[in-house]
């Protein structure tokens, strides 16, 4: 009967034995360290919201501004809606970008050490959410700049309304420099209606003013995010460079398997020849001895008998004639 020694071998065993509890324990340590898939993934998903937001902003700032720009009297409530989605937009760009760059910073370390799925992942995920905020912010951009250049276009048209004595390129000067004192002197003389379209001469100007900060705002935050995007072109080359690896590796893979397929067809009909050849080999063989142990040997054995009938008739007729020469030989004796 077999004895059971499992209990004497694992008493013997270098390590401990570690129950199931024990190594499930363990293994969920091992699993809770470092950087997860789903932190990752949660950063990217309220980046993704907070672009969508500032594109939903954008809509509605190029929105209010068609009609602040169609409008024939300055709308307080309009001006005050737009600044504060300006604000907003402002703020979440603010946002963002800070995001972005953390991640592009945790990229930089993640590349000087071991390449995972989580840092593949990041850098996907980097380059796709960093390319829709740069698109979202060249349109609020361009909104922005052409909202300027057909309020500025309004405004040197009132001013020559006012003060026909200037042109396009002095009346702009002016309204750069903040110079509006000038319709201030030109329109002590006229009537109320010109003294109501100089006072909204000054606010549109004052608002002119405002844009241009806020369009300088917007175009310093569109540097830093060019640049941010820029840097990114190594990295897109490199996961086109892996894709395109990846590919070349499966149709080497498939052509792999081909080959390992039909050197398998082939072992298969060595093996079955070989096969044949043993037994036809062994069935010779064993003919063979078969037949040196004579059991194929009758007509051999009948030719045998034969000859042994033969010399045992030979052997009676030889006995039966020397008989009778020496009874012979004894009569003829008697005889004399």
């Amino acid at each position: 009967m077999v004895k059971n020694r499992l209990a004497e071998l694992q008493s013997r065993a270098k390590y401990p034995p570690i129950g199931e509890k024990e190594e499930m324990i363990s293994l969920k340590e091992k699993k809770n360290k470092g950087p997860t898939y789903d932190e990752m993934c949660n950063s990217f998903t309220d980046i993704s919201t907070d672009i969508d937001k500032l594109k939903s902003l954008v809509q509605d700032i190029h929105k209010i501004q068609g009609t602040l720009l169609n409008s024939a009297r300055k709308d307080d409530n309009l001006e005050s809606s737009m600044n504060t989605k300006m604000q907003e937009a402002k703020k979440l760009g603010n946002t963002i970008r800070p995001a972005l760059e953390q991640h592009k910073k945790a990229m930089s370390e993640e590349e000087e050490n071991e390449d995972t799925m989580v840092s593949r992942m990041r850098k996907t995920l980097f380059v796709a959410q960093s390319k829709r905020f740069y698109d979202v912010w060249v349109t609020y951009n361009a909104q922005q700049v052409e909202y300027r250049d057909k309020n500025k276009t309004l405004l040197v048209r009132r001013c020559k309304i006012v003060n026909s004595g200037y042109d396009d390129e002095a009346i702009e000067t002016m309204l750069d420099e903040g110079k509006t004192g000038v319709f201030a002197t030109a329109i002590l003389d006229q009537e109320k209606l010109a003294r109501r379209q100089l006072i909204e001469l000054q606010d549109r100007h004052d608002e002119f003013i405002k844009l241009e900060a806020s369009i300088r705002e917007v175009r310093d935050m569109f540097m830093d995010i060019a640049n941010l995007i820029s840097s990114q072109g190594e990295t897109i080359d490199n996961i086109y460079t892996h894709v395109m690896s990846a590919e070349t590796n499966v149709e080497a893979g498939k052509k792999q398997l081909s080959s390992a397929e039909t050197y398998a067809k082939k072992a298969r009909r060595k093996k079955f020849c070989l096969f044949s050849v043993g037994i036809v080999i062994l069935l010779i063989i064993t003919l063979i001895i078969l037949f040196e142990l004579g059991a194929f040997s009758w007509g051999s054995s009948s030719t045998h008998t034969k000859e042994i009938i033969y010399v045992y008739i030979n052997q009676t007729t030889t006995t039966t004639t020397t008989t009778t020469t020496t009874t012979t030989e004894d009569s003829n004796d008697l005889m004399e």
